[in-house]
């Protein structure tokens, strides 16, 4: 039976245990070739609310070590809610979504459990995965941690997009204000997620929250990436259309509403937790390595909020005639594609018992 049948009327957390349990059981020990890498799957676990794989892996027939200094030989994974859905030009799923310059695209999908997981197990090791290191024959690492915001119906976290338009305001009374004109806390497509345009000096902001209480008080983070996947782009040659990283507090962890559109840590100036980023091609991914702001924001013990603006809108560089700066990335979908968003975090867990301190390093 298809794994989304049997997510239907199911909490957040039920959803995400059993796309567990239907993976784990897909995906057995062995050596599989994904992405240009060959991964080593060591073992796998149903853990609360995903799965945990131990892995090895190579790149052009050289080992990768994980690790501070690299030198961990099997890492440990942990994929929380993982998707089941990957991307296919022949798939039964079909996702509608708005590009960049509002036009109407779609988006075709087939479940495929497995397949999606080797995919976010391979980014995660492309990530993390070091060279020319001293890797120490059998030392298992700490933890990768792969957390998605919760869909709709979202009970634990929200993304979204947060957009103010109004013809009759100028740029500096559309970007100030304390409102936006519509909030999208339930989209699954992309939509005005970091972008500015002139001729309504319409502006466009995003929230993705993760729920990473999983990570658990006194863990250490070693480094961490928040991974979008840009779905419509507008690439001018100013500067203005990279996409800031920076954090936010929307009234709820589980719905955007309007006011959220001034929900960011500051108008101006705001503290960035990454490099600015020029917008890829639609349909690649973006990778924002978090600066030591940007992983002091992660919770250990609960919601992580990040916020994305164009830097148009950060920098208040109003745009020219007809120019539309920045990029829209795709929100989570209900049942978890290869293209949500997510935040992957290398930490040290703190060992709880006795089995934990053998295992971790």
């Amino acid at each position: 039976m298809a794994i989304e049948k049997l997510l239907k009327n199911k909490t957040a957390h039920e959803r995400a245990t059993i796309k567990g349990q239907k993976i784990a059981k897909s995906i057995s020990p062995g050596v599989y070739n994904h992405n240009d890498l060959t991964i080593e799957i060591v073992d796998i676990y149903l853990i609360d609310g995903g799965i945990e794989i131990f892995a090895r892996a190579w790149r052009d027939g050289c080992q990768l070590g994980f690790g501070k200094d690299g030198s961990v030989d099997i890492e440990r994974f942990r994929i929380y809610n993982p998707p089941i859905y990957i991307a296919d030009e022949l798939g039964e799923k079909i996702k509608e979504f708005r590009d960049i310059n509002g036009f109407s695209r779609i988006r075709k999908y087939k479940e495929d459990g497995k397949f999606a997981v080797l995919q976010v197990l391979s980014q995660n090791i492309l990530e993390f995965g070091k060279i020319d290191t001293d890797i120490v024959p059998n030392k298992i690492g700490h933890t990768v941690g792969t957390f998605y915001p919760d869909a709709d119906p979202e009970s634990t976290s929200v993304d979204g997009g947060v957009q103010r338009n109004v013809a009759s305001a100028d740029w500096t009374t559309n970007r100030s204000s304390a409102d936006g004109t519509a909030a999208t806390p339930s989209a699954t497509f992309d939509d005005a997620s970091a972008y500015a345009r002139y001729n309504t000096f319409f502006i466009g902001r995003a929230v993705f929250l993760f729920d990473t209480s999983a990570l658990g008080s006194g863990s250490t983070i070693n480094s961490a990436n928040l991974v979008l996947k840009v779905g419509g782009n507008s690439q001018p040659a100013s500067n203005n259309s990279k996409t800031c990283i920076i954090g936010c507090s929307p009234a709820s962890n589980t719905n955007l509403v309007v006011a959220d559109y001034s929900c960011y840590s500051a108008l101006n100036s705001p503290t960035e937790f990454a490099t600015r980023q020029a917008p890829a091609s639609a349909g690649s991914t973006m990778t924002f390595a978090l600066n030591a702001s940007g992983i002091s924001a992660i919770s250990l013990t609960g919601i992580s909020k990040f916020m994305t603006r164009c830097q148009a809108d950060v920098d208040n560089a109003s745009p020219g005639d007809n120019i539309t700066y920045g990029a829209g990335f795709y929100y989570a979908d209900q049942t978890g594609t290869t293209d949500d968003p997510y935040l992957s975090v290398d930490y040290t867990a703190v060992a709880t018992n006795t089995s934990d301190f053998f295992q971790l390093f």
